[in-house]
């Protein structure tokens, strides 16, 4: 196990092509069909340049170092520390045997530059040579392998191509692992419910409700275990390029499976309407599939955590309006700014129709949230109709107060903040309705909403437009990051405009470091009964974040 666990951290560590025309057979003819786990590092010569091309433009030569420190890991992976006859100009692969009761037998197939050097150099394992290749492994004997059974008819065409397409890259047989390990997984389950359980007695304290909580948390280890019972394989892809670190994983699930029906009722979306809002805020992100079940999720926990039992109750009679419409994508942004007047502006775009029904539950609901008072703080809101104009169209504007009880433990922490982000105890927010969907902006004022609506009614697009176009076309969820730039700005706000902050940093420093929009993106679709996930984390992100911890740490040292 031990073992294992090593491969999979090095491999992981060092973030790593199509099969060799001219290998024949195909290097996963070295494995059978009952292999559980298959990775495969391509051309780890030409991965090891990609990695101190990357970590050099973050931190100019620290990537040879750091080759030097790889391929020691991997001549100790392979157990073949100085990587004696080893061909690094191919791909390797290992494949891992799961079995219930007995370790996991770990096999690795590698390409030789002279099979006898690699065989002398990994000693007394067990090993057979096929060609130029060297299978290998620490057991007693090496799985049988016939050429019909063998893994070389794992994968179809489609999941031979994305497990050959990246630099590292890993299948799973998740069905049989879960069946080998089924009674640690039951195990694991019983404990995390058992301590759920156990939760549920805590009592609410002021404005939290602990139950609430409890019961999502619950509902999300249900389903994974779900996930996991119904799974059948999975594939994951790590690609390195010029400017990016891209990753990629995909997991099928038995056609008849629960989690396959959950994956029809959810379908994915283009999202078109997140390139329309507003350019340079630093969170972008967009949501489609079953948006009345979310709805009725939302509201429902909104009425359960609301101590207040006359809104709780209100909310809860505007459920039955959600029955009447047909919701479809949300996509919204946040941003902060320490040099803006409006240091903080949200906003978001909600399909749904008819637009009549649209507007009588959220007036409504913004009405049962009109008076709320708890342990916390004392809540109240006022909702004007149509009290602005944008062109042909009304806006109606909530202006939330909240008055924070002192002698709460965060209750100067949250004036603090509330007086940061808004400027005082009022909250303004604008809503309005158009004819498919409806526009919300928090913050920002009424320009606010003047460029959310200038946005999405436009053909231009916003800041994210490159990155989008890297992510799946059609996906459930869409999540955008400026990390760099958010850590910025929220350090700047803090540091200028809340007295005693530790740290001697102002507006010009944070300027000075010139950060330039780019953002990870994040993506989760599914297609049929397979959920796929992508991640992109773009070169800058990783330069920028070391741009904010370098000048942190010179601050700290009193070196700026």
């Amino acid at each position: 196990m031990f073992r294992l666990l090593q491969l999979l951290l090095v491999l992981g560590i060092f973030l790593t092509g199509t099969l060799q025309a001219a290998d024949a057979p195909s290097p996963l003819a070295h494995f059978s069909r009952e292999v559980d786990l298959l990775l495969r590092l391509k051309e780890p010569d030409r991965t090891l340049e990609k990695i101190v091309a990357l970590v050099n433009k973050v931190q100019p030569g620290a990537g040879e170092a750091l080759k030097e420190q790889q391929t020691a890991l991997l001549g100790q992976l392979v157990s073949n520390p100085g990587l004696t006859g080893v061909d690094l100009s191919r791909d390797w692969y290992a494949g891992v045997y799961f079995h219930e009761g007995t370790a996991p037998v770990v096999v690795f197939a590698i390409p030789a530059v002279n099979t006898d050097d690699l065989v002398g150099a990994i000693g007394e394992m067990t090993a057979k040579v096929h060609g130029n290749w060297v299978v290998y492994t620490d057991a007693e004997e090496l799985p049988a392998v016939e050429e019909s059974t063998s893994a070389t008819k794992l994968l179809n065409p489609a999941n031979l191509a994305y497990f050959t397409g990246g630099d590292l890259n890993i299948y799973a047989n998740v069905d049989h692992v879960t069946t080998v390990y089924a009674e640690q997984i039951e195990l694991a389950q019983d404990k995390i419910l058992e301590t759920l359980n156990q939760l549920r007695f805590l009592p609410a304290q002021g404005s939290f409700n602990p139950q609430v909580v409890i019961e999502t948390y619950g509902t999300l280890a249900e389903g994974l275990f779900q996930a996991l019972e119904d799974g059948q394989i999975s594939l994951a892809s790590i690609s390195l390029t010029e400017n990016d670190l891209l990753m990629n994983k995909q997991v099928t699930f038995a056609d008849d499976s629960v989690s396959a029906a959950f994956l029809a009722k959810n379908p994915p979306n283009a999202l078109e309407n997140l390139l329309h809002l507003p350019s340079g805020a630093q969170f972008y992100y967009g949501m489609s599939g079953d948006m009345n079940e979310l709805t009725r999720v939302g509201m429902k926990l909104g009425a359960e955590m609301a101590s207040d039992k006359k809104a709780a109750e209100k909310i809860t009679e505007n459920l039955s309006l959600v029955d009447s419409i047909k919701f479809g994508p949300l996509v919204a942004s946040l941003a902060i700014s320490h040099k803006d007047k409006d240091v903080f502006r949200a906003t978001s775009v909600v399909e749904g129709e008819p637009i009549d029904a649209l507007r009588d539950l959220n007036r409504k609901t913004a009405e049962a949230s009109g008076s709320i008072e708890n342990d916390v703080m004392k809540q109240s809101s006022v909702l004007k109709l149509d009290a602005e104009t944008y062109g042909t169209r009304k806006a109606d504007v909530v202006e939330l107060t909240q008055e924070i009880k002192p002698g709460t433990p965060t209750s100067e922490m949250q004036q603090q903040m509330q007086k940061l982000l808004f400027g005082g105890e009022t909250i303004q927010s604008r809503t309005v309705y158009l004819d498919k969907a409806y526009a919300v902006t928090v913050g920002g004022g009424e320009q606010g909403m003047k460029d959310l609506l200038d946005g999405i009614e436009s053909s231009k697009l916003n800041s994210i437009a490159k990155i989008r176009e890297t992510c799946m076309k059609e996906a459930n969820l869409l999540f955008f990051m400026d990390l760099p730039r958010f850590m910025g700005d929220a350090l700047g706000l803090v540091a200028t405009r809340i007295e005693g902050f530790p740290l001697p940093i102002n507006s010009q420093m944070i300027d000075s470091l010139n950060l330039k929009p780019s953002y990870i993106g994040m993506a989760a679709g599914s297609e049929k009964n397979t959920a796929r996930f992508e991640l992109n984390v773009p070169i800058d992100q990783i330069i920028g974040m070391s741009k904010l911890v370098i000048t942190i740490g010179a601050t700290a040292r009193g070196g700026l």
